[in-house]
């Protein structure tokens, strides 16, 4: 087994070094140095995914104690529109019931301008 393991090794090792080695489209690049940039790129992301990551924490651990803060500023908002809602609705209800007064009262004076006329 472990004669076949090794053979196995040497013959992956050889056919990598062989294809490191392989011309690609461009004529002054081999395949490593398309492996190496791959390679090079994906340390930067990882890099800019750990800084944002770090980032994204900060900002997180700022938000955290504020949250309670504008959920009470939020609930007081809450309470005072509803409050105001309701004491606009009691105008509101007033007003038409003097506008409906008003015009049974013009209704009223109307019939009387007729029983004169």
């Amino acid at each position: 087994m472990f004669k076949s393991f090794s053979l196995g090794f040497i013959l992956g090792a050889g056919v990598g070094i062989a294809a490191a080695f392989l011309p690609t489209d461009d004529k002054d690049r081999c395949l490593k140095d398309d492996v190496k940039d791959y390679i090079d790129g994906s340390i930067n992301d990882s890099a800019t995914f750990s800084d944002n990551l770090a980032t994204f924490q900060d900002s997180l651990n700022n938000f955290n104690p504020k949250a309670p803060i504008a959920t009470e500023t939020l609930s007081s908002l809450q309470s005072k529109t509803e409050k105001f809602q309701n004491i606009m609705n009691e105008k509101t209800d007033d007003l038409k019931d003097k506008i409906s007064d008003l015009n049974a009262k013009i209704i009223s004076l109307n019939a009387d301008l007729k029983e004169r006329n």
